[in-house]
């Protein structure tokens, strides 16, 4: 009987930095046409893995894949693109891979649509449409997203300065391990108590149950401001 490709097994040969046996292993069910494997495959030869570096290779395997519609592949395009790794350099190409990929949902892909709205990398600045692309990335559990969200309402960047929407975000990012994050806590004043949070959190829950398919991020958007606005409210009329 086949040995299934799993990616538990590519995760564990990739700790123990058992590269040999990882490309074989890719290398092998990429043979049976195993999508998963193939596009680990490509991450061997950009990275050496078990084998000789190519880029070229692996931008070669990742621009099959995104042929055939496989999400990973598209963000690992638009990375080639963005830093000119087996393709010439290209910001334009990079910033329309990663909007293609947004369209599912790929959180890393939003973050980096963010960051170049936000830096100017390869379009006019905007950071408006950047704040955009950090909530909705922040929304589906994006750490560097919800911390650079919370930045940007600290420092009004994009956004109507909203230290209580700041604070929310920045704690996001903090429980979630996120270092920068306590420490940018700690330099701002609490506007809100633990209940505030908890309220917060117990809403967020009964959002997340609403969904039912595709996640619909400006929905959540949307229902996370106004319980935010309420709060704030609420905090304002107990000073």
């Amino acid at each position: 009987m086949k040995e299934e490709f799993t990616i538990d097994r590519v995760k564990r040969l990739k700790k123990d930095k058992d590269y040999y046996n990882l490309f074989r292993y890719c290398q092998y069910h990429a043979k049976g046409s195993n999508l998963d494997a193939i596009y680990e495959l490509g991450n061997c030869y950009r990275h050496g893995w078990g084998c000789d570096k190519s880029e070229l290779h692996a931008h070669l395997i990742y621009a099959e894949l995104t042929r055939l519609g496989y999400i990973p592949a598209i963000t690992a395009v638009a990375w080639d693109y963005y830093e000119g790794k087996g393709v010439g350099q290209s910001y334009k190409r990079a910033f329309r891979f990663f909007k293609e990929a947004c369209q599912y949902n790929d959180q890393d892909a939003m973050f980096n649509i963010a960051l170049m709205y936000f830096n100017g990398t390869g379009i006019e600045s905007d950071k408006k449409l950047a704040v955009h692309y950090f909530e909705k990335a922040a929304v589906l559990g994006h750490a560097r997203s919800q911390f650079n969200l919370g930045v940007c309402y600290h420092k009004g960047w994009g956004v109507s300065k909203d230290l209580v929407k700041a604070h929310y975000w920045l704690s996001q990012a903090a429980n979630q391990g996120y270092h920068k994050a306590g420490e940018y806590l700690g330099q701002l004043p609490s506007y809100y108590v633990v209940e505030d949070l908890e309220r917060v959190s117990e809403q967020l829950e009964s959002i997340e149950q609403e969904i039912d398919g595709p996640v619909e991020a400006d929905k959540i958007i949307r229902k996370i401001r106004r319980i935010l606005d309420h709060i704030e409210e609420e905090t304002k009329n107990g000073n």
